[in-house]
């Protein structure tokens, strides 16, 4: 045994120092967030699309701190000198990056550097003892309260000519160890409080000194008190005030297990149990990720993280009266899986004097105020099983109820009607469900479900998302946690537009595995896109939340690591996209080739290439790269049924053509184009004798540029980078094509419906054609833009005129579109799925027809056979009978001249009529011939 003295009363007032408001968290690992990003593209090229990049300029608000929640060991770096402070805040940081440092010149000071564009400003904080200040500003007690005031004065702290020095994103520490017993910067008070709470005699931990900047305190428990034992780092050597030195923190703590210490009352300090802390900064759970999965056995690792919660599970401390009645065992999956009271769904409009008439197995989960991380987090979810026979109108009376606009489907039956069909559901059958639209990807499927119920004598509609994970296997969890992170992601980007925030509704077959480790991933992304990469994640502390609302949330050991891993995944991604977008700010490229490293030097700002209309991009990562995927949402659209427009103001289909009207056209521009385009092609002919220029007068009007006969050889390469009039016209075209894509999307608005997207269309084709009129050369380029979008607006028109007339006529009278409409052609195939459907009838009823006439035909035919065999005894037995009666005539013709004359006028014409009225009629109709 090792004879340490020491007083544990000592640092311990001194080390007990609570700021309120500060949250604790761990550091960042350097190496994370400097990792290199490699792309799945060509060896040598890496192109970034505009629409990847504005996402990539959002992520730099993340790093922006809230001062509320910032904590100071985030910025606060020991033993850098002021060199590697500006190699490090270039290197990894942003315009208003930031660290705080001690002072090398003066011991006990220290040092505020700030990154301001490509340059570092180091300045003075001293350090008296009883204050910290920047001299000649204000005096505060603690180094975190003059950052945090700093942080939300940005006024405050300026230069002596004036100029503002901005405090934006405190720049990441290096973590001092991985171990898990670290439980970074909390107070003395707070770390008896967990020793207390959780740990035993024994127990441990080592935490941030709050009184002495790059100290640190380790915390042990005996004899049901807590000991305070300070850790002294000097030249990155760690001691005890006494004794050896350890070059890390974990080689002084597996030292001093060994060798205990001594007290200088003589009592002996047991480091025993480790306290190991689940809190974490997202930055710093690569760490932690790789040390859970070092513990293989089941008494360390992933398995003792999900034990502890199994032993804090709280089932017994909330009833479940409601579920375990007699009227409500039917309605439930599983016996065993029943709702709490205190959180359950209760239904209304039910029969009153039918008990269980508001029951369903359904838990409302939200943040609860005990749990400070999820501070300014509002979503809801309602947690559910899945629908059985006897719960679907239950399932949809809530649905309507709680107004809930998405529901996420891990695992079920069907409980919806096929597309182009609609059920009545709820309590009386007076919701009427309908499908609109369904889209299947590889992982998922997307439906949009209509809602409408009869309100007040008015008809209430209201459209419901449903998203079915189809990616789950039957056993286990999903190989590749990123199909669940781009799930998510496209649920939010729903959600994130909707005005009304409603609870999302989540199930799988029992509610509470897999619909448990979805709420759980979605809960912590959500953190982590409000506060960024600085704010503390806890999954052990999120699914216990969770479990107090619905049980058994979160099922198995691997659900609990695949929230982990989806986590980890989704970080990782982050990191790196910001690593990217720090890349693209400092070069000013978003198409970059990175072969042109003098111009990232130059600082030149190379134009940005159009984004592709219509197109989103969704990006993933696999094993080691980042790949960017873009897909068009509009190969869906033509037979889906139409969706009206969300706002009313942008069913206007002028809406569009006012707000094209709005955006400016960047003076300057193009001469700005044309003079880094001159430099490329000058650089290039230095360089590369085959792309050889005559040297050209930038002075001289740019026109004459085209006509240069040397440009004939030149490749094609050199000549669409030469081409002034192609630079100037098409670059400023899609520039004013990109800016009004920019502004639809800053506002959020919607671009589905067939009005806004027609509108959309037209003003592109009279702004286009307004530039065509002012052309002298009429490029083809910008003709087949025009062509383009006129046809793609034809066929909207058709679409809105197939299915809406009146908004058909809308759009034409207040958009002036001179179209003309002829009748519709019914054999032509439409373009919807409902008219493809109507067209499909109409042709089977017309082929039953034709062969209903067929057959008919063929009958008539067989008589007609049969009446031509059987007419010549037919004929020749009439003929007789005519002689008999023209001799009965003959005889008496002598006796009355005139009622003879009448008479045989009257025979004549008898048999004229005779056989078409009588016999030969008969026969002919039914093939036989009457009995006389």
């Amino acid at each position: 045994m090792n004879d340490v003295h020491f007083n544990s009363t000592v640092h311990r007032d001194d080390m007990l120092i609570y700021q309120a408001g500060i949250q604790s968290t761990e550091l960042c690992s350097k190496q994370f967030l400097s990792s290199e990003l490699s792309f799945s593209t060509h060896e040598h090229f890496v192109t970034l699309t505009p629409t990847v990049s504005a996402s990539l300029k959002k992520l730099a608000t993340f790093l922006e701190i809230d001062p509320k929640r910032q904590t100071w060991d985030i910025w606060f770096h020991p033993g850098i000198s002021g060199i590697e402070a500006e190699q490090l805040l270039i290197e990894r940081g942003f315009d208003g990056s930031f660290l705080v440092r001690p002072s090398r010149s003066t011991h006990g000071d220290f040092t505020l550097s700030v990154r301001r564009g490509n340059k570092v400003t180091h300045i003075k904080i001293q350090n008296t003892g009883e204050y910290y200040a920047l001299y000649g500003g204000e005096k505060f007690a603690s180094l975190s309260e003059l950052v945090q005031f700093y942080m939300e004065n940005k006024e405050q702290l300026r230069e002596k000519n004036g100029d503002m020095i901005i405090l934006k994103y405190p720049l990441n520490a290096v973590d001092p160890t991985a171990e898990r017993w670290f439980h970074g910067y909390i107070s003395g008070r707070e770390a008896e409080q967990i020793l207390m709470e959780q740990g035993r005699n024994g127990s441990f931990l080592v935490r941030e000194s709050q009184s002495t900047p790059g100290d640190y305190a380790l915390s042990v428990r005996q004899d049901n008190q807590v000991t305070h034992v300070m850790i002294r780092c000097k030249d990155n050597r760690y001691d005890v005030g006494g004794g050896d030195e350890f070059s890390s923190l974990k080689d002084l703590v597996e030292h001093y297990r060994r060798s205990p210490m001594v007290e200088t009352s003589g009592s002996v300090v047991h480091l025993k149990h480790p306290l190991n802390t689940t809190k974490i900064n997202p930055t710093s759970i690569d760490g932690r990720v790789k040390k859970l999965q070092e513990g293989k056995d089941q008494t360390s690792g992933f398995w003792e993280e999900f034990e502890q919660l199994q032993q804090q599970e709280c089932t017994h401390m909330f009833s479940r009266n409601e579920g375990q009645r007699p009227e409500n065992r039917m309605k439930n999956r599983y016996k065993n899986i029943l709702p709490f009271d205190h959180t359950r769904i209760i239904l209304r409009g039910g029969d009153p004097s039918k008990i269980g008439s508001d029951y369903i197995n359904a838990n409302l989960i939200e943040v609860l105020p005990e749990f400070e991380i999820f501070d300014g987090i509002t979503r809801k979810y309602i947690s559910t099983q899945g629908c059985l026979n006897n719960t679907i109108d239950d399932f949809w009376q809530m649905v309507w109820q709680e107004h809930s606009r998405i529901i996420i489907q891990t695992k079920c039956v069907r409980y919806w009607p096929e597309e182009g069909q609609s059920w009545n559901t709820g309590f009386n059958k007076e919701i009427c469900l309908s499908l609109l639209i369904e889209r299947m990807t590889p992982d998922f499927a997307i439906r949009t479900l209509r809602l409408q119920k009869i309100v007040n004598d008015e008809a209430e509609s209201r459209l419901v998302y449903h998203y079915q994970f189809l990616a789950w296997p039957d056993h286990g969890v999903p190989p590749n946690p990123g199909t669940v992170v781009n799930f998510l992601e496209e649920i939010n980007q729903l959600e994130s537009g909707m005005t009304d925030k409603r609870p999302l509704i989540v199930h799988c077959s029992a509610g509470i595995g897999r619909t448990g480790t979805f709420i759980a991933i979605d809960l912590i992304l959500c953190l982590i896109r409000k506060y960024g990469l600085q704010c503390t994640i806890d999954i052990r502390r999120t699914v216990q939340m969770l479990r107090s609302q619905r049980s058994g949330m979160v099922q198995t050991e691997a659900q609990y690591k695949f929230v982990y891993m989806s986590v980890h995944y989704y970080i990782d991604t982050f990191a790196k996209l910001l690593h990217e977008h720090k890349r693209i700010e400092d070069t000013g490229h978003e198409y970059t080739n990175i072969r042109y490293s003098a111009e990232a030097a130059s600082n030149q700002v190379i134009p940005i290439s159009p984004s592709p209309f219509g197109m989103s991009c969704s990006w993933f990562v696999q094993s080691r790269f980042v790949s960017f995927s873009c897909f068009m949402h509009t190969r869906f659209k033509w037979y889906n049924i139409r969706r009206p427009a969300i706002d009313p103001k942008q069913a206007d289909p002028t809406y569009y053509e006012n707000l094209a009207l709005s955006v400016p056209l960047a003076q300057g521009y193009i001469d700005r184009l044309g003079e880094i385009w001159f430099e490329m092609v000058s650089v290039s002919r230095d360089h590369d004798s085959t792309h050889w220029l005559p040297h050209v007068d930038i002075k001289q009007p740019k026109a004459e540029y085209e006509s240069v006969k040397a440009l004939e050889t030149a490749p094609d390469s050199v000549k669409k980078l030469f081409s002034i009039e192609f630079g100037r016209r098409k670059d400023l075209t899609f520039q004013w094509k990109r800016a009004l894509m920019n502004k639809v999307r800053q506002n959020e608005l919607d671009t589905s419906s067939l009005e806004v997207r027609i509108a959309k269309h037209t003003a592109l084709i009279r702004h286009w054609s307004k530039l065509l009129s002012e052309m002298k050369s009429k490029p083809g380029w910008l003709r087949q833009s025009i062509y383009i979008s006129i046809n793609h607006r034809r066929k909207l028109l058709r679409l809105l005129r197939e299915q809406d007339s009146e908004s058909f006529e809308n759009v034409l009278n207040q958009l002036k579109i001179a179209y003309y409409a002829p009748p519709l052609n019914e054999d032509l195939p439409p373009f919807t799925r409902k008219g493809w459907i109507e067209y499909i009838i109409r042709r089977k009823v017309e082929m039953i027809k034709e062969d209903k006439l067929r057959a008919h035909h063929e009958i008539l035919k067989k008589r007609r056979e049969i009446f031509l065999t059987e007419k010549e005894p037919l004929l020749a037995a009439l003929n007789e009978e005519e002689k008999a009666i023209l001799e009965e005539l003959n005889a008496v013709v002598n006796q009355n001249s005139e009622p003879l004359k009448h008479s045989t006028s009257f025979i004549h014409e008898g048999k004229r009529h005779a056989f078409p009225n009588g016999k030969l009629q008969y026969f002919i109709c039914s093939g036989q011939w009457p009995s006389l």
